[in-house]
């Protein structure tokens, strides 16, 4: 039980002491969740709450049935969690929201992450700049399944029409955890490319993205290899868009 634990060891007492950043991830837990029950303490709660997520990263995946079903949890406490993670998720939206994000890219990455990254479906997102690189708007374009996504170019030039954008920048997700870009990841960014040169329009990045690790073709400068995968003249542009 908890009261069994030396008092400087206590989660709260602990945070307290030594600073909340020195708190394991059940530790953490266990002062949102406050008690557990009978033969059971808040500590063992939090551990089977990890155990059933696969990790903290898993938590805000939970539905507030499934948290439920982990004993000493009710549904009160099943929203106080999902509140503190959403809270989370515009935290870090918010971060980057004002900023120049090419500037703030582990910024960026770790926003895009607590939208996509965690899902088990692979997601297509367009965030949308303006002409300070700034973000205007986002939005998942496209849903797939397990490791595929179909995109389709007018669809996102439509939107940065819309969105009267300077810039975009593409993310997608990875489920499997590999983030390397599969051969469409690398022809399709070559057709956004083409296409977005025809329309005077920029793609800064293209980013993948896992729950742990991430890929920036930016970075790793596979703008012009993606290039070499697709050509693209004004006979078979119909074919794209």
């Amino acid at each position: 039980m908890i009261n069994d634990i030396p008092e400087k060891e206590k989660p709260r007492d602990k945070a307290l002491r030594y600073g909340i950043n020195t708190l394991s991830a059940k530790e953490l837990l266990a002062i949102l969740l406050r008690n557990g029950y009978r033969g059971k303490s808040v500590l063992d709660v939090a551990e089977e709450l990890l155990e059933k997520a696969g990790g903290i990263q898993g938590i805000p995946k939970l539905s507030v049935q499934e948290l439920c079903s982990v004993k000493g949890i009710f549904i009160a406490k099943a929203l106080e969690l999902k509140a503190c993670f959403e809270l989370g998720r515009r935290i870090s939206f918010e971060t980057v929201m004002d900023e120049n994000v090419m500037r703030h890219q582990g910024e960026l990455v770790h926003w895009i992450q607590t939208e996509i990254g965690s899902s088990l479906q692979e997601h297509f997102m367009v965030i949308f700049l303006d002409h300070f690189n700034r973000i205007k708007a986002h939005q998942i374009l496209f849903t797939g399944t397990l490791d595929t996504a179909q995109v389709y170019p007018r669809d996102i030039f439509r939107e940065a029409i819309l969105q009267n954008c300077s810039g975009m920048i593409l993310a997608h997700n990875h489920p499997s955890g590999d983030v390397s870009p599969s051969h469409a990841d690398m022809s399709i960014t070559g057709q956004l490319l083409i296409l977005a040169q025809m329309m005077k329009m920029r793609i800064l990045d293209h980013i993948i993205v896992s729950q742990n690790d991430f890929l920036s073709f930016h970075n790793e400068d596979l703008f012009e290899e993606c290039l070499q995968y697709v050509t693209l003249t004004t006979q078979n542009i119909d074919n794209f868009l």
